[in-house]
């Protein structure tokens, strides 16, 4: 019913003027700590994703008070957001690509681009580190980690999830009812 991506939270970030490590790129975020070292790449990224923590829950708090299902999109949605979040109908995806797949989709996204974004190429060894990070992270929040070879593919199959999660929720809703009475 709604879907929030987090770099449209980002924008939101930069207008309202908040400090530039909530809006800055967020494989760029370890360049506000010092020297660029694999704890600096992970604190850095930690440090961007901070800010984005009481508004998503916030987001989610309040579309689902409303009755609705929401899906949050983006890198900053942490393992350590979704294992805060306070709903038992809750379902996560971590999707991971391999390198030369993620510099194919570099090139097809900057050709569709008029001013190209050079820094991808440029932090793709940091965008990796982080990537490692987040999946190992999934692994200990049970989020399903998908590895996004063809993008239908991977859409069909969290469809599939969505659903099977969806009705799993409302069978026991029914079974919660039958045992009230």
């Amino acid at each position: 019913e709604q879907i929030i991506q987090t770099d449209t939270i980002k924008e939101l970030f930069y207008i309202q003027n908040y400090p530039e490590l909530a809006y800055c790129a967020t494989h760029c975020a370890w360049q506000f700590l010092g020297m660029k070292s694999l704890q600096n790449i992970i604190n850095g990224f930690l440090a961007h994703t901070k800010f984005f923590e009481n508004t998503l829950l916030k987001i989610i708090e309040v579309t689902q008070e409303k009755g609705k299902n929401i899906i949050v999109e983006g890198v900053q949605i942490t393992p350590r957001i979704y294992s805060i979040i306070k709903t038992k109908d809750k379902i996560g995806f971590f999707l991971t690509i391999d390198k030369q797949e993620r510099l194919r989709r570099f090139e097809l996204k900057n050709n569709r681009r008029s001013i190209k974004n050079y820094f991808w190429y440029e932090n793709v060894g940091v965008i990796i580190l982080i990537d490692k990070y987040l999946k190992n992270e999934a692994i200990k929040n049970n989020i399903v980690i998908l590895e996004n070879k063809d993008i239908e593919l991977s859409i069909d199959f969290i469809e599939k999830q969505i659903l099977q999660k969806f009705n799993d929720f409302n069978s026991n809703l029914q079974l919660e009812k039958e045992v009230m009475r």
